[in-house]
């Protein structure tokens, strides 16, 4: 959410971190005013985002959705100039 992102100094079009234990991707952080805070989302069955799941099975019709726990943050500006 919105909120969220001020509280921790994050704005749309940032570029961020996802972590989980030894995976850390790059991602492009966006907002949905509907979702409440300490959530977010990427989308399903891309390389990037099956890397912070474990694999699972649907136990009857429809596509399994997973959770994972992350850790979100803000990603260091790079010294082009070192």
């Amino acid at each position: 959410s919105p909120l969220e992102g001020n509280r921790r100094g994050l704005r749309e079009g940032d570029k961020v971190r996802v972590r989980k234990k030894n995976v850390d991707i790059q991602a492009v952080l966006r907002f949905d005013k509907a979702m409440d805070s300490g959530y977010c989302v990427m989308v399903q069955g891309s390389k990037v985002s099956n890397m912070l799941t474990t694999a699972g099975t649907s136990p009857g019709y429809g596509t399994p959705f997973h959770e994972s726990f992350v850790i979100l943050e803000a990603e260091p500006e790079s010294d082009e100039n070192a």
